[in-house]
């Protein structure tokens, strides 16, 4: 037997449909990471569209009245922020957006743990219209929040 032949004889051999599978799987692992691989258009969604049917999905998950209030409470508040720098559309809010909304927090005197956990709040919103397919990308990928330091 050829050392060929021997290196052959120990590799398994899976059948047929299981190779094809695993090639589909390599195959759209690379579509995914390709930035410029193919995108599917995307309609412009409202930002309180979004924020309404994330609210459903949290009262359809069964999240707790009071998680779902804090919400909307939040929400609301960038809904009004983004709307007072003409920003209506969900693919607008980005980290920049997100720096412009910490700076006024922080103005109105919001203490760091309270925008931390905002920013939480918009990143979930953000995540959610990603799987929704409502956006084509997640623009907060790069975002580091570092937890703020309590007394």
């Amino acid at each position: 037997m050829s050392l060929l032949q021997n290196v052959f004889a120990e590799i398994p051999i899976r059948p047929e449909s299981e190779l094809t599978r695993s090639n589909a799987l390599i195959f759209e692992q690379e579509l995914v990471r390709k930035p410029d691989g193919p995108k599917v258009p995307i309609e412009q969604v409202e930002i309180t569209s979004a924020i309404d049917h994330l609210i459903q999905s949290c009262e359809a998950e069964g999240l707790r009245p009071k998680t779902i209030t804090k919400y909307r409470q939040v929400l609301d508040v960038v809904a009004s922020f983004a709307e007072a720098h003409d920003i209506d559309d969900l693919t607008q809010i980005d980290i920049q957006f997100t720096d412009l909304y910490r700076q006024f927090r922080t103005r109105q005197g919001a203490k760091q743990k309270t925008i931390h956990n905002e920013l939480g709040i918009i990143r979930r919103l953000l995540h959610f219209a990603k799987i929704r397919r409502m956006i084509a990308e997640y623009p907060l990928e790069d975002l580091r929040l570092t937890k703020p330091k309590t007394r």
